[in-house]
């Protein structure tokens, strides 16, 4: 059943990288799984941490795309001249406005960044929210259909830990690097690659399908049969 109201805040904050680059665009949206689609390409699926896309300067279509329920609500396509500081996008009910006012740029810090995903054994250690991720020589090989990667991550024993879990489509997400202008999986794994990953996340709508992730381009498709096989990688902790 459609919601009568869907109300998505977007806020895209850019600045500048030279003509040669474009513009970082980081997006901030409070409804998850909404798509936004730029130049009629789908870039990116939101979730509960920000996106950073790479635009070139000038004036592009955006559109906002939230699945609700079986149907999928989207908005009109708007342009949006990618120059100005500040731009917030409204999403509601195939509507999208657009305002825009000056802020005062941010300091950047002079500090050396410190690296969130170390490789240690078996694993990859997510420091900054105490997650582990399994990453052993198993993985490139380990493919299942959603309920046997569910099984397969419940009954896993990896250095000697037992709790393991498939992770959700927004967990999955925290493993894209976002910061570039293509997005890419984090360096510090070996052997999660590239492709198509079960997560555990289901909608109600339907609970014969799930969602997958594309790790490497972070892209993601809410409505899988369950019985189709991908890729699989589990997790522990938070």
């Amino acid at each position: 059943m459609m919601q009568n109201k869907i109300v998505t805040m977007l806020l895209l904050w850019c600045t500048g990288l030279g003509a040669l680059y474009g513009e970082k665009v980081r997006i901030h949206c409070d409804k998850v799984g909404a798509f936004v689609y730029v130049d009629g390409l789908k870039k990116s699926v939101m979730g509960e941490k920000p996106r950073v896309l790479i635009l070139s300067r000038g004036t592009h279509n955006i559109k906002v795309v939230q699945p609700i329920d079986e149907e999928w609500q989207e908005s009109e396509s708007i342009h949006m001249t990618v120059t100005k500081p500040v731009t917030k996008l409204t999403f509601q009910q195939f509507h999208i406005e657009m305002t825009s006012k000056p802020i005062e740029s941010k300091k950047h810090s002079k500090h050396k960044k410190e690296r969130r995903f170390i490789k240690q054994g078996n694993v990859v250690k997510d420091v900054k929210i105490e997650r582990q991720w399994q990453d052993n020589a198993v993985l490139p090989t380990l493919v299942k259909n959603w309920d046997e990667a569910k099984k397969y991550c419940e009954m896993l024993v990896l250095d000697k830990h037992d709790d393991w879990r498939l992770p959700g489509y927004e967990v999955l997400q925290t493993i894209i690097d976002h910061s570039e202008a293509n997005a890419a999986l984090v360096d510090a794994f070996v052997h999660v690659s590239e492709g198509f990953y079960w997560s555990s996340t289901v909608f109600p709508a339907n609970p014969k399908q799930a969602a997958r992730v594309y790790l490497d381009l972070g892209c993601t498709d809410s409505s899988i049969d369950k019985s189709e096989k991908y890729k699989v990688v589990c997790i522990r902790g938070k």
